[in-house]
């Protein structure tokens, strides 16, 4: 699988914000993001895992 890039995620997130997916939707691309940037500081990951494991 190939690694999601920063324009995949900013367009991720203008579908996020217009509520064209659900939350559930949003949170596993979340998580398959997080698993596949392996460039992602400790910071970035920890902040997408508070992201992925919240209630909604």
């Amino acid at each position: 699988m190939q690694a999601i890039n920063s324009k995949d995620v900013a367009a991720v997130m203008d579908v996020v914000s217009y509520e064209y997916i659900s939350a559930e939707d949003a949170k596993s691309i979340c998580k398959e993001f997080s698993s596949t940037n392996t460039m992602l500081s400790d910071e970035a990951i920890l902040f997408l895992k508070k992201f992925y494991t919240s209630k909604d």
